[in-house]
């Protein structure tokens, strides 16, 4: 994956939702939060923690 630091997380997040067959809830449950949690991070109103972000990353390959 090509670095672009002007790439937010909410929209990535958006990204990797809309390409896969995963719902946010599914999401939410693979790394270990609520689904209230992804729909926070989507509109921007929290970060993910850093262990949060690398199973995120990990989930996106």
């Amino acid at each position: 994956m090509e670095y672009q630091p002007e790439i937010k997380l909410q929209e990535k997040l958006s990204e990797l939702l809309m390409e896969s067959d995963s719902s946010g809830a599914e999401v939410a449950r693979e790394i270990g939060v609520s689904p209230a949690s992804i729909s926070q991070y989507r509109k921007g109103e929290t970060q993910p923690s850093l262990d949060k972000l690398v199973v995120l990353h990990e989930h996106s390959m």
